[in-house]
């Protein structure tokens, strides 16, 4: 198959997960003998060429908060538009993509600030089936203006935007549709993935402590970073020891925010702010610690890092009870559930520094069913076939022209900016 995958950010200009998926399922499609072309943002910085990867789509930056932030309340107004509904110019980019590479079926990823639905509508209009990987609440977010879903937008949506949609969690299909924004077509669950190969994993005992612990990602207080430090505290009044290394960009927060937070807790000698790391030096250091916490908040779509850990480090996940991956794993057989406060996590670490939970055979359990049941390539075939299926759905009376669908996208772009111009 020719298969078009659409993606705002590609490695390696990450932001997360999302991309290291897109690139991961890229990769395991060509090996899978299908020819790839990526349409993706404009690099910031210096990329290498790739033959497979053109980065043509302009995106609006809308995660830059402070920038945001000195800009007038229109031009705020008017990149949220961009970022969620419509730009013209990524609608012109994808009919070129399209025009030239003539693709069987377009494998859709993470579409914020990319003018998401202008570009699904766009799909439609020029006759290219899809897959929708859904691994966040972003049809919400493409019907959504100023934090809030537009009733009509996700109407519209529903009746517009027909497909197939991979999701990581059915929590996360949950979200979608209470938001009021209905995923019309077929719905398949797939879980997020790892790639790579195992490699020797240390042999290690907490007895006598102290537990070594990382979390990994963006660093915010949704993401259980507050929850974290305050466990670590706890655990220390208790006359033991965690060790708590932190890997990722702190967000969300004043600079301030966690050196008061380590201070008032007493753990400024335990926790460990260490920064960014690529992807692979990350993977690296995951041998050096015994659990993987992600206290997250109830949202979480999934949640790959603790997985990863575990394959590639030996580390135990520690998870929120009610995040995307604890639909995928057991309790006491291939992680530890948590609720997300200090008490329970806390908790859960005073039973493996006490002996009472011994992590070996959980650990152990949880790293082999990951190079199993969530690698890449285990998972490739059925995503394949999701994309076969799709593509035999095509009707080639439906498709429009690439200039006509230009044209309409100026003049919904046009019309957009004027609403939000007028209402401002």
């Amino acid at each position: 198959m020719k298969i078009l995958v659409l993606s705002n950010f590609y490695p390696p200009e990450v932001l997360g997960g999302f991309e290291l998926a897109c690139a991961q399922a890229v990769e395991a499609l060509r090996r899978r003998g299908h020819e790839v072309l990526v349409v993706t943002a404009a690099a910031r910085g210096y990329c290498p060429p790739e033959p497979h990867v053109r980065r043509a789509f302009s995106i609006a930056d809308i995660w830059n908060l402070d920038a945001m932030a000195r800009r007038p309340a229109v031009v705020q107004r008017l990149m949220d538009a961009e970022s969620r509904l419509i730009s013209s110019f990524n609608v012109r980019a994808l009919a070129e993509a399209v025009d030239a590479f003539r693709p069987d079926v377009a494998y859709v990823h993470n579409l914020t600030g990319l003018g998401g639905l202008g570009l699904m509508a766009a799909l439609g209009h020029l006759g290219v089936p899809w897959v929708w990987q859904l691994g966040d609440s972003v049809p919400s977010y493409c019907c959504s203006l100023w934090g809030e879903v537009m009733p009509a937008l996700a109407e519209r949506f529903g009746a517009e935007i027909r497909g197939t949609f991979i999701a990581v969690s059915s929590r996360l299909v949950a979200e979608i549709e209470g938001l009021g924004v209905p995923l019309r077509g077929r719905v398949e669950l797939l879980p997020y993935w790892i790639d790579g190969r195992p490699g020797p994993v240390p042999r290690r005992s907490v007895r006598n402590g102290p537990l070594r612990v990382v979390s990994a990602g963006r660093l915010t207080p949704y993401k259980g970073v507050d929850v974290l430090i305050e466990a670590a505290g706890l655990v220390r009044r208790s006359r033991w020891s965690v060790e708590i290394d932190f890997y990722g960009a702190v967000s969300d927060v004043d600079p301030n925010h966690y050196p008061a937070l380590l201070q008032q807790h007493g753990v400024e000698d335990r926790v460990r702010f260490l920064g960014p790391l690529d992807h692979a030096s990350l993977i690296g250091r995951y041998g050096d610690y015994e659990a993987f916490a992600f206290p997250t908040w109830e949202r979480e779509p999934f949640g790959i890092g603790p997985i990863e850990a575990a394959a590639h480090g030996g580390c135990l996940p520690i998870i929120s009870r009610s995040c995307g991956l604890a639909e995928w794993l057991v309790h006491g057989v291939h992680c530890l559930k948590v609720e997300p406060t200090a008490q329970d996590l806390a908790r859960a670490f005073l039973d493996l520094l006490e002996w009472r939970i011994d992590p070996g055979p959980i650990a152990g359990r949880a790293r082999s069913a990951t190079w199993r049941d969530f690698h890449v390539d285990a998972l490739a075939p059925r995503i394949e076939a999701l994309l076969a299926d799709a593509a035999s759905s095509a009707s080639p009376s439906a498709s429009g022209s690439p200039d006509e669908v230009v044209r309409l996208a100026r003049l919904a772009e046009g019309l957009a900016q004027s609403i939000i111009a007028e209402a401002a």
